[in-house]
């Protein structure tokens, strides 16, 4: 089987279908001989900020010389991305191998009704399961994909700590709209007796947090807002004091972009240094220092040009939003910015335009490359309202290459929505501009 075939199968062989619950999966990976339970975990959930904080994690780990598996959604470009070793993504040839023999033994099952088929998620999960068992590691960072509780990652038992990003309304359809019962799915990643380290909460899902902890004699470590100093702040680098009472650290440089991101990277630092001070990992400071110096999370406030200014970042949902009007406002406040926007119907359209629209000067709606997209017409009806530019491109390459050559260079283009959109618009964009200098 080629490569393209194997994720034909996964996208297309009802790729949106029914999800494996936990017991199913559990019951597959045991014949697959329990990959998962050799692995050590670091365990992420959240709504916004996971895969930063992620990448965070695992860079650190990397940096101290730990062979580490990284398990991340969703993806920018190739499905590889999402399960690396060391930063390396896994091979097309090393994929091709597992999905052959995950497929060899889930397919019968399906077949004999005794298992319903496997989403997409499913398949990826088992996938880098069996992948990171083979590479023999030191540790994994693995990513929740949607909430948490019954998330397929959640086979974890005794993870090496939970880690818990900030939660707020995402997934409605799939998690509800109140937030402490949001709140539930991410904490159900809290295993008995491991540790468990949190950003800060609204107090709803703070509560749900605390008290899941405690139910699983789970020690729980919050990053406060008093344990983060700024101290600078520009499109290159930013750096800050880390004041937590655990293990105080100064002048901590990241090269993220966001005030948000140095949120993440304080709630990675902090749980590694829980995670030292209880003596289950050995890292020393030059380590967390430098990986976090060295570490980037695609398609997140990442500049993609200077002539004109591009911008990408996947604000797909509120929060989202709300960091990137901000970052805007704080980084380019007398400049007009154009966005090019796409978003699945699954994510707030309303309060993510509404929250963009009046920073905007034009605005070019697309489709973003997933059977959930929303129609880009139907998009830009509801900025219609704010007496703007408005523009509906039904192709991506199109709608980027319209923007592009309309943004002078005293403009500001942003282009963010879903990731899907970001990581197809990030590679129309390379193209482009490589091109753009062959010419010259």
């Amino acid at each position: 089987m080629s490569f393209t075939a194997a994720i034909e199968f996964i996208e297309f062989s009802h790729a949106f279908g029914t999800r494996l619950n936990l017991h199913t999966m559990k019951f597959i990976l045991q014949q697959l001989g329990s990959p998962h339970e050799r692995l050590k975990v670091i365990h992420v959930a959240g709504t916004n900020g996971k895969g930063s904080t992620s990448s965070h994690l695992a860079s650190m780990l990397i940096a101290q010389g730990y062979r580490t598996g990284l398990f991340t959604s969703p993806h920018m470009h190739c499905y590889t991305e999402r399960i690396r070793v060391n930063g390396v993504n896994i091979s097309e040839d090393d994929f091709v191998s597992i999905f052959e023999q995950v497929k060899a033994m889930v397919m019968p099952l399906v077949t004999e009704d005794q298992c319903p088929y496997p989403a997409m998620f499913d398949w990826m999960t088992l996938i880098g399961f069996v992948y990171f068992d083979r590479m023999l590691l030191d540790a994994v960072v693995l990513e929740v994909g949607l909430g948490g509780l019954e998330d397929a990652t959640n086979v974890i038992d005794h993870p090496l700590a939970s880690v818990i990003t900030p939660i707020d309304i995402d997934h409605v359809d799939i998690l509800g709209a109140e937030l402490s019962g949001i709140a539930v799915h991410k904490a159900g990643i809290i295993k008995e007796g491991n540790p468990v380290i949190f950003h800060h909460q609204l107090p709803e899902a703070d509560i749900v947090i605390r008290q899941t902890a405690t139910a699983h004699n789970a020690q729980a470590y919050c990053l406060e807002p008093n344990h983060i100093q700024p101290l600078q702040a520009d499109l290159n680098e930013q750096i800050f004091n880390f004041s937590n009472p655990i293990y105080p650290m100064v002048e901590i440089k990241i090269r993220m972009m966001g005030v948000h991101q140095v949120n993440n990277a304080s709630l990675a630092l902090l749980t590694l240094l829980v995670l030292r001070d209880k003596g289950i990992l050995d890292i020393s400071d030059d380590a967390l220092r430098s990986g976090l110096q060295q570490s980037f999370w695609a398609g997140r406030l990442e500049v993609v040009s200077q002539l004109p200014m591009i911008i990408i970042d996947g604000a797909h949902n509120l929060q989202g939003a709300n960091i990137l009007h901000t970052f805007l406002l704080e980084n380019f406040p007398d400049r007009k910015i154009n966005f090019v926007i796409g978003m699945l119907n699954n994510k707030d359209t309303d309060g993510v335009i509404n929250k963009l629209a009046p920073l905007g000067n034009k605005f070019y709606f697309t489709r973003a490359h997933n059977p959930k997209a929303v129609d880009p017409v139907n998009l830009a009806e509801k900025i219609q309202l704010f007496g703007k530019d408005v523009h509906a491109i039904e192709d991506m390459t199109e709608a980027v290459q319209t923007a592009v050559a309309e943004t002078t260079l005293e403009e500001i283009l942003v282009i963010t929505g879903s990731l899907y959109l970001v990581g197809d618009a990030k590679a129309i964009l390379l193209q482009t501009m490589d091109e753009q200098k062959k010419a010259s």
